[in-house]
């Protein structure tokens, strides 16, 4: 884990933050949020959570594009990104309003678990590409059966 970051986990869902980010609300199937500044004052927030019903990682990353309705979007912003655990993970990335907000969203499923979590980035201007790649290379499902 990256230093100056911290690890959150909610079920299966594990990712890591920058250490300063404060609780945010979470929304609707997510269970897991953070962001830069309390209250309606952040410029960058993370959602996280389980969303099994999508069987896959794609999956997730689709659900996750048709429900925001963002334009413009086409399927071929998805991208594969390839893990060295041989698990399945995909990410789209889309900035909107002319440049004015930035989401990234991944989706990560485990096979052997048949668990999928999603963790998205939302950015006022632009996520920091640092910050990407960190809590993108930080994100696991957690197998909750062995869990204390």
């Amino acid at each position: 884990m990256p230093e100056g970051y911290v690890r959150v986990v909610d079920g299966s869902t594990s990712v890591a933050v920058p250490a300063s980010w404060v609780e945010g609300m979470p929304t609707g199937a997510y269970t897991i949020a953070r962001q830069d500044a309390p209250g309606d004052d952040f410029t960058v927030r993370m959602l996280a959570g389980t969303r099994n019903e999508a069987r896959t990682a794609r999956g997730a990353v689709s659900d996750i594009r048709d429900f925001a309705g963002i334009v413009p979007d086409e399927p071929t912003n998805m991208t594969q990104i390839e893990r060295d655990d041989g698990r399945e993970m995909w990410s789209w990335d889309v900035t909107y309003d002319d440049g004015a907000y930035n989401l990234i969203a991944w989706g990560l499923h485990d096979d052997a678990l048949d668990e999928t979590v999603v963790v998205t980035l939302s950015a006022k201007g632009l996520v920091d590409p640092a910050l990407a790649t960190n809590v993108r290379d930080s994100i696991d499902v957690v197998d909750v059966s062995t869990a204390d």
